[in-house]
């Protein structure tokens, strides 16, 4: 890619260059995750998570049942998890 700015060349870098790049990038980008994963993180709303994956689980839909803190996705996704690997309660 360098080769390809400094050369003055108007042909854009290859398509294997492309993806090298983009592995390069994303693997790059996980190194950096890695080393952070545990710092920042606060569990606020933890309970809130598990009470609203619970109250879907059990038939009741978010924001009509009961206030749900985000867009009630999430309540049915976790309420998915819920069945398959079942909930420790």
């Amino acid at each position: 890619m360098i080769g390809f700015l400094e050369s003055g060349s108007t042909e854009p870098p290859s398509n294997q260059h492309r993806w090298l790049i983009g592995i390069g990038s994303v693997l790059v980008a996980a190194i950096y995750v890695w080393t952070k994963l545990d710092q920042g993180w606060i569990a606020h709303d933890e309970g809130q998570l598990g009470q609203c994956a619970q109250r879907t689980f059990a038939g009741e839909l978010p924001h009509r049942d009961f206030d749900e803190m985000y867009t009630g996705a999430l309540s049915f996704l976790n309420a998915l998890s819920f069945q398959i690997w079942g909930a420790n309660s």
